[in-house]
């Protein structure tokens, strides 16, 4: 991975991190392959496989509706709900298949939180205080998608940037990690999964795993932009981006202006080992429906506009073989796993409104010598909107027909070895929990005859009843065992 940095850089490194802010002390530095005529061509990155053993719940099955008689046939009571999460990607689940009676076995050969990585690039001192460099970033995976034998396993390209660096600060321009989410994924990334797993993530492959991503880490993600960071100031740094605009598909499918990410923060150091640093982070993305939206949906739809926001913060210290972070975040529109994730979580399928995030994280650790011990928890929560609970329309009754996922909470143990400074063994339990809201209580409306009632030209007419049908639920326990060779 990259991690060379200066003191006035900010990220240029190659990580699932906020770069030289994330660097442990015993990562090893950039690999100089050639220099010649002032220009440095160099290389860095990982590589790892774990065993994950995976026990627990399977993903839940709806509880079919009871039948009733209409004209001599049995037909449902009410709609067959669906549980959010059970066609989307990125929600953690049991393959259909694979589930027997409810429970799950489930073992794989996987990458860590890191995948692995394989990064170069070519920098050139323009004077004496200021650097310019190029550097490109690509990402792959040990695990074939969807288990598939012959399957092709994808390189993504997930970083490639020019950064300038002086003693004005740093600016970058091209594709390189976001500034909202950097605080909780640092902390992870430093004191929890830097050599682990922690949480899959999802089982179709073709992403690194999680970590503690998803249970109160909000992952900052990757996107092209530019970016710019003051030089630090008594350990103070502002860093501004503005970023290609990202649309929620099947929600809000028009976003032409930029958004913009910031992230304000403070570090110090104290005593012979001390370490501390405080970040606040912020994100905005202005939406709108896109043009496939018909006139009957536009009734259902208070807003033509609307936009995503989030704050999020936090902070680790460190003292002596102590390590402790800890961090929050809240929003609207963000999702579990990454700000702006494309998921029906995000939104109400009727009504378009946007949903509000929120979540908390802590992790320690404790480092004597090679031996690193982590103990993390986080919860990430998702507020259900009145329109969630109460609203029924002739092109969707959304509270009867679907279950809203809740919360997700993840637990997490590790213990971490340097058998040498580029090799490191590890061991690392994770507790996944997932939670539902639960569909409503409903019935379809009969016509005096006991013939289904209907709107005209569209679907039957469902009315809602008091209560849930059930709130679902399911756990999983992650057991992962590994080891990472990096330079």
């Amino acid at each position: 991975m990259r991690i060379a940095c200066s003191s006035r850089s900010i990220a240029l490194g190659f990580t699932l991190s906020l770069a030289c802010l994330f660097v442990s002390k015993s990562a090893s530095a950039e690999v100089t392959l050639v220099e010649k005529d002032g220009w440095t061509f160099y290389a860095d990155g990982r590589v790892n496989a774990f065993v994950s053993v995976g026990v627990g719940d399977g993903f839940p099955k709806s509880v079919p509706p009871p039948k009733i008689n209409v004209g001599g046939a049995q037909e449902d009571a009410r709609p067959t709900y669906v549980l959010y999460g059970s066609g989307a990607g990125w929600t953690v689940k049991a393959p259909t298949l694979e589930s027997v009676d409810g429970k799950l076995l489930t073992m794989r050969t996987r990458s860590g939180f890191l995948g692995n990585i394989f990064g170069f690039g070519l920098k050139r001192k323009l004077s004496e205080t200021t650097t310019l460099n190029a550097y490109i970033g690509m990402w792959g995976v040990v695990e074939a998608g969807a288990r598939y034998k012959n399957g092709l396993l994808k390189s993504d390209v997930r970083q490639g940037f020019l950064s300038i660096d002086g003693p004005w600060g740093t600016v970058v321009a091209g594709r390189n990690l976001g500034l909202f989410g950097g605080i909780s994924t640092e902390t992870d990334f430093n004191y929890g999964h830097n050599y682990g797993l922690g949480l899959p993530c999802m089982d179709a492959g073709g992403n690194p795993a999680c970590g503690h991503v998803g249970t109160g880490v909000i992952g900052a993600g990757f996107g092209a932009g530019f970016a710019y960071a003051t030089p630090s100031i008594a350990g103070i740094k502002l860093q501004v981006g503005i970023y290609d605009p990202v649309r929620i598909l099947g929600g809000w499918d028009r976003a032409g202006l930029p958004r913009p990410e910031g992230q304000l923060s403070w570090e110090t150091k104290f005593g012979q080992t001390g370490f501390a640093k405080l970040a606040v982070e912020g994100i905005w993305q202005k939406l709108g429906l896109g043009a496939n939206v018909s006139q009957e949906e536009l009734l259902k739809i208070p807003k033509r506009e609307t936009s995503v926001w989030g704050v999020a913060g936090g902070g680790r210290v460190e003292y002596g073989p102590v390590r402790f972070g800890a961090s929050a975040f809240h929003g609207r529109g963000l999702g579990f796993f990454t700000a702006l994730q494309n998921d029906p979580s995000m939104f109400n399928l009727v009504t378009r409104e946007l949903r509000t995030f929120t979540g908390f994280y802590g992790q320690s650790a404790l480092v004597f010598g090679p031996l690193q011990l982590s103990l993390g928890a986080g919860t990430a929560m998702v507020d259900q909107l009145a329109s969630d609970r109460d609203t029924c329309s002739q092109l969707l009754c959304e509270p009867a027909r679907f279950s809203a996922a809740k919360s997700q909470t993840g637990i997490s143990a590790g213990a971490f070895y340097h058998l040498s400074e580029s090799l490191v063994v590890g061991l690392d339990y994770f507790r996944f929990t997932m939670k539902w809201h639960g569909a409503r209580n409903s019935h379809y409306r009969l016509n005096p005859d006991g013939t289904v009632a209907t709107y005209p030209g569209a679907g039957p007419i469902i009315d809602l009843d008091p209560g849930v049908v059930k709130a679902d639920e399911l756990s999983m326990n992650y057991l992962n065992a590994g080891a990472t060779f990096h330079w």
